[in-house]
């Protein structure tokens, strides 16, 4: 299993939502000015996005490997920007998923592809929580998402 390639499969779908009404739509009300991983740049200007990995533990009660990986998307805004910034941004790192139908943008039940993965194939992910870490300056509101490695 190999943590950076996660990352850069995460960060692509995310820069890759350049459609109507997506993350990096230039047009878009709720452009996000990056995508950034475990840290954000010092000079980030909001909105932006931190994603890091939670957790990644190997599971050895199986026979085959299993690592549930649980991610994090730490949405940053400005306090005076409102909720609705925050809000648009969650919803679309979500996505328009249904039950039955394709999903063209987000991470819930979005089914990650990975490329020189060794043999790894992934389940679908799914959303499991939000968190919040706000301060006099920032909303920051941290969903998680949760998907499973196996081999």
């Amino acid at each position: 299993m190999n943590i950076a390639e996660i990352y850069k499969m995460l960060r692509d779908r995310a820069v890759a939502d350049t459609g109507s009404g997506g993350l990096f739509n230039a047009s878009s009300a709720f452009k996000l000015s990056d995508w950034y991983t475990a840290v954000a740049n010092r000079s980030a200007t909001a909105p932006y996005v931190v994603q890091s990995i939670a957790s990644a533990v190997a599971d050895d009660t199986f026979g085959s490997e299993v690592v549930p990986i649980r991610v994090r998307f730490a949405v940053w805004t400005a306090i005076e920007d409102g909720l609705d910034k925050p809000s648009a941004i969650m919803r679309r790192i979500y996505g328009d998923a249904t039950q039955t139908g394709s999903i063209t943008h987000g991470f819930h039940r979005w089914v990650p592809t990975l490329t020189s993965s060794y043999g790894w194939s992934a389940t679908a992910m799914r959303y499991v929580s939000t968190a919040e870490n706000h301060d006099d300056d920032w909303f920051c509101f941290i969903p998680e998402y949760e998907f499973v490695l196996t081999r």
